[in-house]
């Protein structure tokens, strides 16, 4: 894709390395941008965009990743309620009332003016609209606001930042969506059916590649048609500051399957269980 320093470091919301991480050493425990396969990339993207550093591993976040975090933050609050909506499991006038909070009272009599007669569709594409709007202004108010902070690493996030009534809405709206869409028996099936597909993937590719990297390619013909239909290319890794070979190889492994559709997802794993048809 060709993407700028900027656009790079604009994607890592959270710079810093994963073994920190989960060792408890950083602002966000077991969340992490940054593998250690990839840190002299993020150290060329850091140093070329001026990203203080704050520790081994560790730099403070572009300016633009805070932007990118809550415009994340504000657009599932809304979509994932549309959703709810859509499919029957949220009440149009609950979820209203929630995105209601980040509007003035003469906007939300407007608009209960505008949506009489309207199907529920129409009414989400009328609201969404404000709503986004609310958000918009709320999020480079609060980025302009405390500029300074944001620049030196100081600040972590913007969401906190902005309104009482934007976080309250925010917040709420993801409350509703935990407790009413993702424990409805239709998103924990899904959910559960996700942790299936993705499991037999990788156990069956991780499997694969580390065998037929441990083997120096001498290996059995199931190992050799796995790394084969992934299109791995193992056979030039080596140790490399402090990457083993069995490392870059997972990581291998994770790129490929992190790039899958959905749909291609599940016809390999039901492939890898035998359960797949002829194509």
């Amino acid at each position: 894709m060709r993407l700028t320093y900027a656009s790079l470091g604009a994607f890592i919301k959270y710079p810093w390395l994963a073994a920190d991480a989960l060792a408890g050493q950083r602002p966000v425990k077991n969340k992490y941008g940054i593998y250690r396969s990839e840190l002299d990339l993020f150290n060329e993207v850091a140093d070329a965009t001026g990203l203080l550093t704050l520790g081994d591993g560790w730099r403070c976040r572009h300016p633009l990743a805070n932007l990118m975090e809550v415009s994340d933050d504000f657009c599932y609050a809304i979509l994932d309620l549309e959703d709810g909506v859509e499919m029957g499991i949220l009440e149009w006038d609950k979820v209203f009332e929630i995105l209601c909070l980040v509007l003035e009272d003469h906007q939300k009599n407007q608009l209960l003016k505008d949506m009489q007669g309207m199907k529920v569709g129409r009414r989400l594409s009328l609201v969404r609209g404000k709503v986004i709007s609310a958000f918009v202004d709320a999020g480079a108010t609060a980025f302009m606001s405390n500029h300074d902070e944001i620049m030196t690493g100081k600040a972590l996030g913007i969401l906190d930042l902005c309104d009482g009534n934007v976080r309250d809405c925010v917040a709420a709206a993801k409350a509703l969506a935990r407790d009413e869409i993702f424990q409805h028996p239709r998103k924990v099936e899904l959910e559960i059916g996700a942790y299936s597909t993705i499991s037999t993937l990788l156990n069956v590719s991780c499997a694969a590649a580390l065998n037929y990297v441990r083997s120096g390619g001498i290996t059995d013909s199931k190992t050799k048609r796995v790394v084969d239909l992934l299109g791995l290319d193992l056979t030039a890794l080596k140790d490399s500051k402090g990457v083993s070979r069995d490392y870059a190889a997972i990581m291998q492994v994770l790129d490929y399957v992190s790039g899958m559709t959905d749909n291609y997802a599940m016809h390999l794993a039901r492939q890898f269980n035998g359960l797949g048809l002829e194509r």
